[in-house]
């Protein structure tokens, strides 16, 4: 069997984008938009409350606790 034939024959996951964080936020801290970039992420498996664009943040988004990267 040819594997490139076995790897176009499985199913693709659906992605979708989210946001994840590039740098600590401390608890309390106004979250910066240039500190979120968003990721490619099995669709099936987004957490729930997940951001998907940056506009969702709105003007003045504070974090509750502490958030690392990724």
């Amino acid at each position: 069997d040819d594997p490139q034939t076995q790897a176009s024959a499985t199913p693709a996951v659906a992605m979708t984008k989210v946001l994840v964080l590039t740098s600590t936020v401390e608890p309390g801290a106004l979250i910066d938009p240039k500190f979120v970039k968003a990721v490619d992420w099995p669709e099936r498996n987004v957490p729930e409350g997940a951001l998907k664009n940056v506009s969702e943040l709105g003007p003045k988004a504070y974090s509750r606790g502490l958030m690392v990267p990724g």
